[in-house]
């Protein structure tokens, strides 16, 4: 056959212009996959991408919190690694038969985990832990992250948990963020400009305690929207800004620093808070420390203002680091006390405290209900409550399921708290910024507040103009550095 230099030329532009058609191909498919197909189906495939703040937190904030506990421990050897957690096979994790979650819980915790694992974790049985974190849905991945810290730490001598957990005994539930939970109300309080010479920090405690000096003294209706909307530091404001903190990322020391891009407050106002009278009220908690503190003064201002009964919902167990689990109102009583007991303020000022303080302890053991619930524990989302949706046999769990579903369809007013309880309401998906947040939630028909900073790239209810807007005010971590905020109020 006779070489033609044509033919070798020929082929070779074959091979180079294919590579370019094909290439150009790929990035036309993914530009009419990630920006334009994305704008009609309306979510992203639900595995976080590389670049978003779930991706930060799984490869920096996770290992962090194992820091903080070998820290905290103080032993020769670590308790935790995060690189045998990441190497760790899926399969080898029995949370099914896991002593922590069962010996502090019972059968229904045992058939909610069943549940959970049979449908989320079996299918990765063979494969490494770093794997899961990769592809799983972010909120699976959160909880296998602390499931397998509340395994562990388990596990731990009697001296170590109580390192841990001051005052700890086999009889209660062990909590191994306790001492860093005092740590946050300490750190708020000891650090005030009034109490810590040369300091230009205020504290978020004093203005909680503040609001419930306002209440108790004489109030008109003109005082009352006041309280609810109308100023800056509201009760809604404070409860939202206070959500930016955890024990995990710690932000903003003024309340004036989440701005909530939607706010429903005077919506809020004259739908519900203005005839609130002999209704109830349910809160989802989400974080211990000025949070909690302030859920409880939100719920001290509903009750004084008429609400019939005001219910905490909190974990049972406690799962995430700054969880608020059963009997943590009796922990901030005893840690607020001490701290005025020894603070430095002005006498008058100090007895203003301390009898705020002693109010709202009084109404939390008379009035409020706190109710811990196993289902608050799991990785399943609101919309799952709804019947025949989660497939446990169990009489007592479909029971428990039962009661949860009675409080999102009910009459009673449900109060959300938090980035997390946000994405288990509308699903923990990368929604277009578009999407409403209405939408989302059709089946939960009851009255609904929900207060949340924004901590995850899950943001709703935002146009493309304000989105330009918040990214030049805010910078382009607005979505996940607790600035911005939101405070909704659905009422069908």
């Amino acid at each position: 056959m006779e070489f033609s230099w044509l033919a070798v030329l020929e082929e070779f532009l074959k091979v180079i212009f294919g590579a370019i058609v094909m290439s150009a191909l790929a990035a036309i498919g993914y530009i009419f996959k990630e920006y334009i197909l994305w704008r009609f189906i309306k979510t992203r495939n639900s595995s976080y991408s590389n670049d978003t703040f779930a991706r930060e937190t799984i490869k920096y904030r996770f290992n962090n919190i194992f820091s903080s506990i070998n820290k905290t421990v103080s032993s020769d050897k670590p308790i935790l690694s995060y690189k045998t957690f990441q190497d760790t096979l899926v399969g080898s994790l029995e949370f099914t038969d896991n002593s922590a979650l069962l010996t502090q819980g019972n059968e229904i915790n045992k058939a909610f985990m069943k549940l959970w694992v049979d449908q989320t974790l079996t299918k990765y049985k063979n494969a490494k832990v770093s794997a899961f974190l990769s592809e799983s849905n972010f909120i699976d991945a959160e909880y296998l992250f602390y499931y397998y810290i509340l395994d562990k730490l388990n596990n731990l001598d009697l001296d170590s948990k109580k390192k841990l957990h001051p005052g700890y005994c086999p009889d209660v539930h062990f909590d191994p963020y306790k001492v860093r939970k005092i740590k946050m109300l300490e750190d708020d309080f000891i650090n005030d400009s009034e109490e810590k010479s040369g300091s230009s920090y205020k504290s978020k405690i004093k203005p909680c305690l503040n609001i419930i000096a306002r209440v108790n003294g004489r109030m008109d209706d003109a005082s009352w929207k006041d309280l609810i909307y109308e100023s800056s530091t509201n009760i809604l404001q404070v409860n939202l800004s206070s959500n930016s903190s955890d024990l995990s990322q710690m932000f903003w020391s003024d309340f004036n620093s989440v701005y909530p891009h939607i706010n429903h407050s005077k919506k809020f106002w004259i739908e519900y808070m203005n005839d609130v009278a002999n209704k109830n009220v349910h809160i989802i908690v989400d974080n211990f420390g000025i949070e909690f503190l302030s859920d409880l003064v939100l719920g001290y201002c509903l009750k004084i203002k008429g609400a019939c009964t005001v219910t905490y919902h909190v974990k049972h167990l406690p799962i995430f680091v700054s969880d608020v689990v059963e009997n943590d109102q009796i922990l901030m009583f005893e840690t607020l006390k001490k701290l005025l007991s020894e603070s430095k303020e002005n006498e008058e000022k100090k007895t203003d405290y301390i009898n705020a303080l002693n109010s709202l302890e009084n109404m939390a053991k008379e009035s409020f209900r706190f109710k811990a619930n196993y289902f608050f524990n799991m990785p399943f989302g609101f919309a799952e409550l709804q019947p025949n949706k989660l497939k446990i046999e169990r009489p007592d769990a479909l029971k428990l399921i039962k009661e949860t579903y009675s409080i999102f369809t009910g009459e009673d007013l449900l109060i959300i708290k938090g980035d997390l309880n946000y994405r288990r309401l509308v699903e923990d998906k990368l929604w277009n910024h578009r999407v409403k947040t209405s939408s989302r939630i059709k089946y939960a028909t009851a009255p609904m507040l929900v207060i949340r900073s924004y901590k995850s790239s899950v943001v709703m209810d935002c146009s493309s103009a304000k989105v330009k807007s918040l990214v030049s005010e805010y910078g382009p971590d607005w979505k996940t550095d607790g600035q911005v905020g939101a405070i909704l109020f659905f009422n069908n």
